[in-house]
């Protein structure tokens, strides 16, 4: 029954108290040339405190950090997908989107995506997850 789907996602957003401003948005995608690399890996990369300074929401002071970025734009450039993802208004509902664009290309990042609706949270735990500070 189609109802019942839909019910559940009635309730679930009842329960957990979700609302519009937390769903996934792609703001921004490149289309890539096909690459030689055989093995493209998927890398899926904050903003705030990753490729830029942690500035508690104040995203029109956030500085650069040009380390980082030209880390993952080896990556971007060695055929593998960059795709940014960010909590920029998660908790506010404000729509940072063409901030962050015009934000990621003054400083000349390589993207794949950029994408918003990355739920706030304090502790993220994932086998998978690697800390900015780590990723060599």
């Amino acid at each position: 029954m189609w109802f019942r789907p839909v019910l559940l996602l009635v309730f679930l957003k009842f329960v957990t108290g979700l609302s519009n401003h937390h769903h996934f948005r792609q703001i921004a995608y490149k289309k890539k040339q096909s690459s030689m690399n055989q093995y493209i890996i998927k890398y899926m990369i904050d903003i705030d405190g990753t490729i830029c300074s942690r500035t508690n929401s104040d995203y029109l002071t956030c500085i650069p950090r040009r380390d980082k970025i030209a880390l993952f734009n080896s990556l971007y450039d060695n055929g593998h997908e960059v795709h940014y993802w960010t909590a920029r208004g998660a908790n506010s509902g404000k729509n940072w989107d063409k901030l962050t664009i015009k934000q990621l290309e003054a400083w000349n990042v390589k993207y794949t995506s950029i994408n918003m609706g990355k739920p706030h949270y304090d502790v993220w735990i994932d086998d998978k997850a690697i800390n900015a500070e780590d990723f060599l």
